[in-house]
């Protein structure tokens, strides 16, 4: 009978406590990997409009990525010793990834001989 009630108990708090740091670091590791994906989506349909002035586009690109993950190392640096981290450093990286979505979106609909820009 002890075992079932602790069973039970057991259960209970894994079902109470559902959302563990480690459930969350995963989580935001695959909110990362969905706009990264939607960002290798967009980066492939710049490179067929940009055909041309395609090696700016690539080393626009790998520029970014430095800064991005640069950018997410120092924002987090305060959580670095800490469980959360992995979290904070994935949610870093998928706000970034959305933001250059957003740039990168703008690009590719702008009309040619219109200047535009991602910040308006």
């Amino acid at each position: 009978m002890k075992k079932i009630i602790l069973f039970v108990l057991l259960c209970l708090a894994i079902t109470i406590n559902a959302d563990t740091q480690i459930q969350l670091d995963v989580r935001s590791d695959q909110n990362f990997k969905i706009a990264d994906t939607s960002l290798n989506k967009l980066y492939r349909a710049m490179l067929a409009k940009y055909k041309t002035d395609k090696a700016l586009l690539i080393a626009s690109e790998r520029a970014w990525v430095i800064y991005r993950d640069a950018e997410c190392k120092f924002e987090t640096m305060p959580f670095i010793q800490g469980s959360i981290y992995p979290m904070y450093y994935a949610q870093c990286l998928t706000r970034k990834t959305y933001e250059r979505i957003n740039e990168l979106q703008t690009q590719l609909n702008c009309k040619e001989g219109m200047a535009c820009n991602a910040g308006d």
